[in-house]
């Protein structure tokens, strides 16, 4: 604590303790709402074409990501500073989430211009290879920065916030890497809306949808990184700017637990499908906004309606048991690794192997768990077959997976 100026020891582990019990908080809100747009996404016949895909993987990348935020609460209300070698392998696949889902929310961006500018190029793109070439486009660029990051850590103490596991200036260039894919994400939606800038009714919910999508980014990563920004500019000491950025992150952790609001109040679609899955009475009929290209470029079309879809079981105890058995057994290993570290401050020559060993093992956990909940999904899944009774207007040419989700 001898470098920092800015707080007194009991006022720097006050704002951390404040800010950590509301990650937490948010985070159980953002666990909830993310599972269920997976879980809809695999259940619904509706939701399989390549952009709600890319949608529920962001949902699990950034459930992923909030799961960090447990090691800084067990570490901010034991008052524990770790050293940043070690805080980065406690971090390691919370803070790839971090980097992983902007990147997907890019793709989504991309795929949703597309369709927009070229709906013929649309019909040939391959909804698989797309989803594959954006899972592996933000794996590389996460494991490229995880191994440069890695090259340059110190045995500084921190606190073990997620995005903390990183010094020197790789971290300078990880912000700003950060900051430009954010900036980007916002201006690729900023061209759709203005794009969709239309008097049709559809037109005027879809904008509206983007234009709730640009807000929330931007008062979301935007928004933190403008502050941090600014609180490096002060010339603030290391453990001074985690203490605002622990207050500047919450906006980031606001913004990745209200996906499914956004999705339920602005998207038709989904709100369908949220309410069928969580066993809220409704007898609206399901339609689909499909492109069709038309005289004046894209235009919204209705599908004719089918038949009333009928109301699905709410989700089964068997699904809730693996979530919770899930979150149980991450919680338990990442407090026992900082037990052990507290236990060992002073004889540390073998703890990063340890460590090392154990983050493996939660890799391990982490698929086992996944593959438990799949397993508990398949087994409860009672969805009746709705894509036949979706049939498409006379005289409109449809694009296969290139529907409009928003709206």
């Amino acid at each position: 604590m001898d470098e920092m100026h800015e707080f007194s020891p009991f006022m720097y582990f006050l704002i951390l303790k404040c800010t950590s019990t509301l990650y937490i908080v948010i985070s159980i809100i953002g666990w909830i709402g993310n599972a269920i747009i997976i879980y809809v996404t695999i259940r619904s016949k509706q939701l399989k074409n390549k952009c709600n895909i890319l949608i529920a993987i962001q949902a699990f990348s950034d459930m992923i990501h909030q799961c960090g935020h447990i090691t800084f609460v067990y570490s901010a209300y034991h008052e524990l500073l770790i050293p940043i070698r070690l805080c980065y392998w406690l971090q390691f696949v919370f803070f790839t989430a971090v980097d992983f889902s902007p990147l997907i929310m890019l793709f989504i961006a991309i795929d949703r211009l597309t369709a927009a500018k070229n709906v013929t190029a649309c019909r040939f793109i391959n909804g698989k290879l797309f989803v594959a070439l954006a899972v592996s486009v933000s794996f590389a660029y996460c494991f490229a920065f995880q191994y440069f990051i890695f090259l340059s850590l110190t045995d500084d103490v921190t606190m073990c916030m997620v995005a903390e596991g990183q010094t020197g200036r790789i971290a300078d260039i990880w912000f700003l890497s950060c900051a430009l894919v954010n900036v980007v994400v916002i201006a690729v939606y900023g061209i759709l809306a203005r794009m969709f800038k239309q008097t049709s009714v559809e037109h005027k919910k879809l904008n509206q949808s983007l234009i709730t999508v640009i807000v929330a980014h931007i008062f979301g990563w935007l928004f933190t990184m403008v502050v941090c920004v600014a609180a490096k500019s002060f010339g603030i000491s290391r453990l001074g700017f985690v203490a605002v950025d622990s207050i500047a992150g919450l906006a980031v952790n606001v913004n990745v637990s209200i996906s499914f609001f956004i999705y339920y109040f602005r998207s038709t679609l989904y709100r369908e499908e949220f309410r069928r899955v969580l066993g809220l009475k409704t007898e609206t009929k399901i339609t689909r906004v499909m492109e069709s290209l038309g005289s004046t470029g894209l235009n919204g079309s209705e599908g004719r309606r089918g038949r009333t879809i009928p109301k699905s079981q709410p989700l089964g105890r068997e699904t809730g048991f693996a979530t919770w058995w899930i979150l149980e057994k991450y919680c338990s290993s990442q407090i026992l690794s900082l037990t052990l570290f507290k236990a060992n401050q002073h004889k540390t020559g073998g703890i990063y192997t340890l460590h090392l060993a154990e983050n493996m093992l939660n890799v391990i956990l982490l698929l086992e768990s996944v593959s438990l909940l799949m397993r508990c999904v398949r087994s409860s899944r009672n969805v009746t077959d709705v894509h036949n009774n979706c049939t498409l207007p006379v005289k409109t040419r449809s694009i296969r997976g290139c529907d409009i989700i928003y709206g």
